[in-house]
């Protein structure tokens, strides 16, 4: 039996210093940019609740206090980045294809991506780790205002959620790290690059809605992204997570 879980809204709140960054790559932005905002993540309780993120140590978390390679943070962060597909059917045949990039926030199952990734009502989701196990969504939750969007899976096995960064002390020209599902169709794929410009602005379609949305406040990187890479974090050389 088919399930497909009801689209609700939130909204970001503005008063917390841990913030995320969301990515939009429609219409015809050629460069890669993150788009800052803060947010509080969702209680269980209600779509119009929110909370300050209550982080655990993880593997993650011994990399801060040391200098860590590229590959030590991308090995360690890809555990906790997942695939978003969409299962439709057509003509009696049905079929799958992966379309994004998300990251577990808690270990409970709190997935964040962007908004245009999961945004059809009417179509089923699926979230896939890194070693193929498959989670059923139960809930999608949209900003209204920005292109974010929480999902509520069941209990993330495959590893502890990543941690969100302070984007505030960002600099131009600092590394980072991009992990997403590049064309949809290459999972955990690793790029990199550096923060090439900050609090830039664009406007772009979003694809679905077809309406004009103004992006402000954005973090411009040449690390390389392609679609399917949407959702996906951008993370720091310590493996916190600066952009989505």
């Amino acid at each position: 039996m088919k399930i497909t879980p009801q689209i609700k809204t939130f909204s970001l709140g503005l008063s917390v210093s841990i913030l995320v960054l969301v990515s939009f790559f429609a219409g015809a932005i050629s460069d890669r940019v993150f788009v800052i905002k803060p947010i509080n993540l969702l209680t269980n309780k209600s779509s119009s609740q929110v909370q300050p993120q209550q982080t655990e140590v993880t593997k993650l978390a011994t990399l801060v206090s040391q200098p860590a390679s590229i590959a030590d943070v991308a090995e360690v962060a890809s555990e906790s980045v997942v695939t978003i597909l969409v299962r439709r059917k057509e003509d009696a045949f049905e079929f799958q294809r992966d379309i994004g990039t998300g990251f577990v926030v808690r270990e409970d199952g709190l997935v964040v991506t962007n908004k245009h990734v999961v945004s059809d009502d009417k179509a089923e989701y699926l979230i896939v780790d890194k070693n193929s196990k498959e989670y059923s969504i139960l809930e999608i939750y949209h900003d209204p205002k920005h292109d974010l969007a929480l999902i509520k899976i069941d209990k993330f096995s495959a590893s502890a959620p990543l941690l969100l960064a302070d984007s505030a002390h960002l600099r131009v020209g600092e590394e980072v790290i991009a992990i997403g599902t590049a064309l949809g169709e290459f999972r955990h794929t690793v790029t990199t690059g550096v923060i090439a410009g900050l609090g830039r602005s664009v406007q772009s379609i979003d694809a679905g809605s077809k309406k004009v949305e103004d992006l402000t406040g954005l973090i411009q990187t040449d690390a390389a992204v392609n679609p399917g890479n949407s959702g996906g974090p951008l993370l720091d050389r310590i493996g916190q997570v600066i952009g989505v």
